[in-house]
């Protein structure tokens, strides 16, 4: 995946600081220095997730304090970002700046770039439908909204 050059940056001070710093390892990786799997990374976006708070002190995050009449997590999909939807994220970024289907396919692991039509064309067919309509509605009603209202 590309990312950019101060990530990079970042990244690799990340790296070295840790127990496995040579140049081929990972800048994140387990204790044995395996690379990370959903498994391992999973658990940890949760746990930061429940630990987040806000500049007010309250938490980011506060469904995941919610529990059910029997006292177990009452967590709805979607409700907490999860590590696919940074992915979904990332991918519907590329392709909105004008990123090829094709090479957004190859980023994702999709075998062809039809698997990634078949999710993000709607998407993307959306989001053009939601700019076109609000750059209408600036077009039409502009001069309503430069108004000064005097008191």
């Amino acid at each position: 995946m590309p990312i950019p050059r101060q990530l990079a940056v970042i990244m690799e001070r990340h790296r070295e600081a840790s127990l496995h710093s040579a140049p081929g390892d990972f800048a994140f990786s387990t204790r044995s220095g395996r690379a990370l799997g959903q498994r391992n990374v999973g658990p940890a976006l949760r746990s930061a997730q429940e630990k987040a708070t806000r500049p007010d002190g309250g938490l980011t995050f506060p469904v995941l304090r919610e529990t059910d009449e029997r006292g177990r997590p009452l967590v709805i999909h979607g409700t907490v970002p999860s590590m696919h939807s940074f992915r979904h994220t990332v991918a519907s970024r590329a392709l909105l700046a004008g990123e090829s289907i094709d090479e957004v396919a190859f980023l994702l692991g999709h075998r062809d770039a039809n698997v990634t039509r078949a999710v993000y064309v709607r998407e993307m067919s959306d989001a053009r439908r939601r700019t076109m309509r609000r750059s209408r509605m600036v077009a039409e009603f502009s001069d309503v909204l430069s108004i000064e209202h005097s008191d």
